[in-house]
């Protein structure tokens, strides 16, 4: 073992060695049976280190994080710590650079391998933000030093973990999971602000109101939107994610304060029942009426769905099922053919979709919407 060690830092040798990679994999684990059987903590650790490392030099990423990962069971240190966030990004790198995964998250994943990747990203990223946590607060920690290093890695990993656990169609409406993304997308903000690069701050904000957006009040939306508008225009970003995002939450706001009648934006009023429908005036409310009040809390649970629902537009609900029933009113009348029993079935099964991801667990309040 101890010539091992001596190979792992000579240069001239180590290449060598890492063409050998399967011998000296399985004479270091066999020092770790070693150690562990003699209780040889400081061997442990070194047989550990360096097999991690032939595992980072050989490229396999996968087992260089498991390795690690056992070295800081053993002996949790910042150095250590930071050995492990090193490995964990190269692996996310690896995975993205060849992986076969959804960047959509929400849909449904037929395809067993690709949902395990799906599964290993979120993983990897989630052990890379707990270890990171530690690590930031020790207070032998070079924080401005590690973030110059890795300040686009970090934030990407940053970026990923607040998506993901802001969610509600993965994670339904936890507060503890989301206040945990939100401090996730703070942190990619302040990253992304020490490192001085303004793509990747406008990236990180674009993000951060991303994850805000789903609990934030029609008040606290508008905010939103004018921050991340005036960031647009302040530093004219070229990635899409700002532009595409600026661009969604802009429609979802038009949408979201539209008119029921009319379409006009900002409409100031709502139905004092259902408190879903805005009106922009009350000769527009009582010309929608009697149309809204097939819906308008025409049942108790109604109301209960749209509280569970943690979705930003919740109005796009009402405006399906309003349509889905002048559909369904033209069927009966009759005279329409087959293109109106096609419509009503594609609407059926987009109503249906939505709310089976909402609310699984509850087959009556399913049944009834």
């Amino acid at each position: 073992y101890e010539d091992l060690f001596a190979v792992m830092h000579d240069d001239e040798r180590r290449r060598d060695m890492t063409q050998r990679y399967a011998a000296c994999e399985a004479a270091l684990r066999a020092g770790v049976h070693t150690a562990n059987e003699y209780g040889d903590r400081e061997l442990l650790l070194r047989c550990l280190q360096t097999l991690a490392n032939v595992y980072m030099r050989t490229e396999c990423f996968d087992d260089a994080v498991r390795v690690t990962d056992a070295a800081v069971r053993v002996e949790r240190t910042p150095a250590r710590v930071r050995v492990l966030l090193h490995a964990l990004q190269r692996r996310i790198a690896h995975v993205f650079a060849h992986g076969d995964f959804d960047v959509d998250v929400t849909e449904e994943q037929t395809d067993p391998a690709r949902k395990a990747q799906n599964d290993e990203l979120l993983k990897l990223n989630y052990q890379y933000w707990i270890e990171y946590q530690w690590l930031r607060d020790q207070p032998e920690f070079d924080w401005p030093a590690y973030v110059a290093r890795h300040a686009h890695a970090l934030c990407q990993v940053l970026i990923y973990v607040g998506s993901i656990l802001s969610n509600a169609l993965l994670v339904g409406p936890d507060d503890k999971q989301y206040n945990e993304a939100v401090e996730a997308s703070d942190e990619a903000v302040r990253v992304a602000e020490a490192s001085g690069d303004a793509e990747l701050l406008c990236v990180a904000e674009a993000k951060r109101v991303y994850v805000r957006w789903s609990r934030a009040d029609d008040t606290r939306k508008r905010a939103l939107l004018v921050h991340l508008e005036e960031l647009q225009a302040r530093h004219a970003p070229t990635s899409s994610v700002v532009t595409d995002t600026a661009a969604e939450l802009r429609e979802q706001y038009d949408k979201l304060t539209a008119c029921q009648r009319c379409g006009a934006t900002d409409a100031e009023f709502r139905c004092a029942k259902c408190k879903l429908a805005r009106y922009c005036s009350a000769e527009c409310q009582r010309a929608a009426w009697p149309r809204h009040k097939q819906l308008c809390k025409s049942d108790e649970r109604f109301e209960q769905l749209a509280v569970r629902c943690q979705f930003a537009a919740l109005h796009v609900w009402l405006q399906t099922a309003e349509a889905l029933l002048a559909i369904m009113a033209a069927l009966n009348r009759g005279g329409h053919g087959d293109a109106v029993h096609d419509e009503a079935a594609r609407a059926r099964c987009v109503v249906a979709a939505r709310v089976d991801r909402a609310v699984p667990r509850d087959e009556h309040v399913v049944g009834r919407c």
